[in-house]
């Protein structure tokens, strides 16, 4: 049974591709325009922001929430695709919505989500179907 699940995987995506791009693309014209040593830490710095949006946006960023018979299921995104990590519920702090302003003038909504300790992101912003109570009732507040 799915009480959480994200629709708006697409608008992530977007955003780690172009951080993909603009990593290589500096990194390029800046060994393109005789500038090796300038590259090179270009690409440095572009790896260390393509390694930390993987690990702190796109692993946190849940894309469906399931029970089933053998017990609870977060999909998360990973590098090309989803990983699945299974959890105990008992172990799961659910936090108070977060509202955020984005440049275009839109609001965007989400939860923190807390298992062993580890945050994850619950967006909340419409279309997402999330049963917010049953979450509520399923993990701790």
């Amino acid at each position: 049974m799915d009480l959480y699940v994200n629709t708006r995987i697409a608008n992530v995506r977007v955003v780690q591709y172009v951080t993909v791009a603009a990593a290589i693309g500096i990194t390029l014209l800046a060994v393109s325009a005789g500038e090796l040593a300038l590259g090179l830490v270009f690409g440095l710095i572009g790896a260390i922001c393509v390694v930390a949006f993987e690990l702190f946006y796109i692993r946190k960023y849940v894309t469906r929430l399931s029970r089933d018979a053998s017990g609870w299921l977060m999909h998360t995104l990973s590098t090309f695709g989803e990983r699945q990590v299974r959890f105990d519920p008992r172990e799961a702090q659910l936090g108070d919505e977060i509202v955020q302003n984005v440049p275009d003038g839109g609001v965007n909504y989400h939860y923190p989500l807390y298992v062993a300790g580890a945050r994850y992101i619950l967006d909340s912003t419409p279309p997402v179907q999330i049963d917010i109570e049953a979450l509520r009732r399923h993990f701790a507040h």
